[in-house]
């Protein structure tokens, strides 16, 4: 299973489909699910992406996502694509197929929405493609359209975490980027969870962004961006180039 989980559809049993009445009034579900087959005895893990296999590694269950643990509940947040009768169609779920669902809760942007949330990252993505669709997911959880600026700024801070910090999520981080071009400044404070408030992220002129990292600066000027699937296609030279 892909660790941001496939399309998928939820099938509710007949004498319960009462229950999705009005479910379209929401965008986004919870969906818990009960991991049969993960082993519950366990307390310790290495999580996916912690190349130290020795003790340095080991997180307690509760600290992780990993379906080992006492109770083996699952917990995703999915997009309502369809509903058709009994039916639930969803963008994503990490579940194998057949996994028993446990219930559906309306996802309440109002109460679950937590934008200053912080985690300490926990290993590192398996490649340049898997940092590319995490990101993807945050810029689009917090822009709602993939559009040419959304694109643009993921392969931009895509490039910055890749070739500038070595695939690590930067620990303090200060941005400046061009007002003008809005749809990227979402998907920069979806992505880097800068804001204007915190004094982490400041609009300047000029087509460029400018990263500031543990006392070092970065700045990047654009060269290119039309569709968001062209700017997905193109490489990274034809997009922007390093300045600083």
């Amino acid at each position: 299973m892909p660790s941001l989980g496939v399309p998928a559809r939820i099938e509710v049993f007949l004498d319960y489909a009462a229950g999705l009445l009005r479910l379209e009034k929401h965008s986004h579900l919870w969906v818990l699910a009960w991991l049969e087959g993960a082993e519950r005895d366990v307390l310790q893990v290495t999580p996916k992406g912690v190349s130290d296999r020795g003790p340095e590694g080991l997180h307690g269950v509760f600290a992780v996502r990993s379906p080992m643990r006492p109770n083996p509940i699952g917990l995703t947040a999915a997009r309502v694509v369809r509903i058709e009768g009994a039916w639930v169609e969803v963008d994503r779920l990490d579940f194998l197929d057949g996994t028993p669902i446990l219930d559906l809760k309306p996802y309440f942007a109002s109460r679950d929405l937590i934008f200053s949330a912080a985690n300490a990252q926990i290993g590192r993505p398996a490649s340049r493609e898997a940092l590319r669709e995490s990101l993807l997911l945050q810029a689009l959880h917090f822009h709602g359209e993939f559009c040419a600026g959304l694109a643009l700024g993921v392969r931009l801070f895509e490039h910055f975490r890749a070739e500038v910090l070595n695939m690590e999520e930067p620990r303090r981080l200060e941005v400046t980027a061009p007002l003008v071009r809005a749809c990227l400044v979402d998907a920069l404070m979806g992505m880097a969870r800068v804001t204007p408030g915190r004094g982490t992220l400041r609009f300047g002129d000029g087509d460029r962004v400018r990263f500031k990292h543990d006392g070092s600066i970065c700045t990047y000027e654009f060269t290119a961006g039309e569709s968001a699937e062209a700017i997905f296609e193109t490489a990274d030279e034809l997009l922007f180039r390093r300045v600083q």
